[in-house]
């Protein structure tokens, strides 16, 4: 190790005059692209720009037309994970009935509300919330559009209305149930009040079906399928001796058949013994040969574990028989190859940017820089052979580690004592590397707690400027899975 004095001497006159050209050109760069992306923000928040019609590639939605005159149903799902996505396409595609077309809500505010629809009868909404009884964030924009101009459906048309939720939020179900008190305020006719799914209960979701069944066009002749059966092939505790939660690696494999396959970013949903499910970041790749979880074991005042990680962590062995589904969830799938990415989370967030590490290690030059948060150095370095790995095979181009109950950042280049003690403060104090890979087109992609996403979101605000952080929000460039 070098002193700081040693430092210091060793900085000559030409070192000293290269830092400072160094730090103009990268104030005047920023500086230039802190302008560009103001001046792009305006231009883009002249109006409200409709969502493209991604699930048909054709922004215009021509490709729409015929589907559109002679559909009679319409599945329309608003999502935040992919939950309301999943069950609505599941649904049109157990009717097989082209009569049957399932839409996003974006598309359904921007390119169904203003079709002609000779012969649409029912409107099926199956919406999620998020944070405080919201709509999700993406179609946030569309909802509050959508309350504004009006539905230009034909009265005449029924609607119903699954609303997707946590009884652990005070705001249970809120934006569906909003949806249908708007729904009718409109005028529109409800088949049945709104039926409400805590946490993907699937005796819930049969109450819906049941509801569908009694009008006949809508009814499910045979039961949708449930999730496939797994079993438990590994469990191994990561960070024995820490003085926070234990931390869980486990993998799965089918029972039957082979391993289907999914994408970095994607989620699973595990159904629980008492009907409802839990939703966990897939940590691995399918070449992998196995679903792998990263789960905190949720240790309650009164000495119980949670329902779900108690389960998984502790009550289930080799021999149990586990439902798992798989769930595609875009808003986190990988970035071209070509754009730096920066991976930001903490404790059993990894999960979620373990997959993208894998996945990106298998294409020479791309580039990625790791962010993690835990607790304590010597207990809570999980897969740190690993992200060594990656640095040798050199995707990984940096790293920072910081351990709240430490004070050490383990960073690229050394450790240093400081204070860096959460992500975000790794996020401000490297403001300059930051806005380096910014302006060289980098992703941001978070995982973990909604806590710890919501302070990184305000420590990169805080670096970028209000400007150039809207900008990057408009192009798609920090993406969240938070719970």
């Amino acid at each position: 190790m070098f002193s700081a004095n040693a430092d210091v001497t060793s900085i000559g006159p030409d070192m000293l005059s290269g830092s400072v050209l160094f730090a103009l050109a990268l104030f005047t760069g920023w500086a230039f692209f802190s302008w560009w992306a103001f001046r792009a923000h305006q231009r883009s928040s002249v109006k409200f720009n409709p969502v493209v019609d991604t699930q048909h590639g054709n922004a215009d939605g021509k490709m729409y037309s015929q589907k559109i005159s002679q559909a009679q149903v319409l599945v329309v799902y608003a999502s935040a994970t992919g939950q309301s996505r999943k069950l609505a396409t599941d649904y049109v595609a157990h009717i097989n009935n082209t009569k049957f077309v399932c839409c996003d809500f974006n598309d359904f505010c921007n390119l169904y509300n203003h079709a002609n629809h000779p012969t649409l009868k029912y409107v099926l909404f199956i919406a999620s919330t998020a944070g405080d009884g919201e709509a999700p964030e993406t179609v946030a924009k569309s909802w509050q559009a959508l309350q504004q101009s009006g539905l230009q459906l034909p009265r005449r048309v029924c609607t119903a209305t699954l609303a997707l939720g946590d009884r652990n939020y005070p705001q249970y179900c809120a934006f569906g149930l909003a949806l249908a008190v708007w729904l009718r305020r409109e005028g529109f006719t409800e088949l049945f009040p709104p039926v409400t799914v805590d946490k993907l209960q699937r005796f819930d979701i049969e109450r819906w079906y049941e509801q569908l069944a009694q009008v006949p066009e809508l009814s499910v002749v045979e039961s949708i399928p449930t999730a496939d059966i797994w079993r438990l092939t590994h469990r191994e505790e990561l960070n024995p001796g820490s003085n926070g939660s234990p931390l869980y690696h486990l993998a799965f494999k089918p029972t039957l058949g082979t391993l289907p396959t999914w994408m970095p970013g994607d989620v699973v949903d595990v159904q629980l013994p008492d009907g409802s499910a839990r939703t966990y970041s897939i940590a691995s790749l399918p070449e992998d040969g196995a679903i792998e979880l990263v789960v905190r074991q949720v240790q309650l005042p009164n000495q119980q574990l949670g329902v779900g990680s108690g389960w998984l962590t502790e009550r289930i062995d080799g021999g149990s028989q586990i439902q798992l589904e798989i769930r595609s969830y875009p808003q986190f799938h990988p970035p071209e190859a070509s754009q730096p990415l920066i991976l930001i989370g903490a404790g059993s967030g990894y999960a979620g940017l373990r997959a993208h590490l894998k996945h990106r290690a298998k294409t020479p030059g791309t580039r990625q820089w790791l962010i993690y948060g835990e607790r304590n150095r010597i207990n809570d370095a999980i897969f740190i052979k690993e992200t060594q790995a990656l640095r040798e095979l050199g995707t990984l181009l940096t790293t920072n580690r910081v351990y709240s109950r430490d004070g050490i950042s383990n960073g690229d280049i050394s450790c240093d004592i400081g204070n860096e003690r959460y992500v975000q403060d790794v996020i401000r104090n490297q403001k300059a590397r930051l806005q380096q890979w910014l302006m060289a087109g980098a992703c941001i992609y978070i995982c973990g707690s909604k806590q710890m996403g919501d302070e990184v979101l305000k420590a990169v605000a805080a670096v970028t400027g209000e400007s150039v952080f809207q900008l990057l929000q408009s192009q798609n460039r920090i993406k969240a899975e938070l719970y």
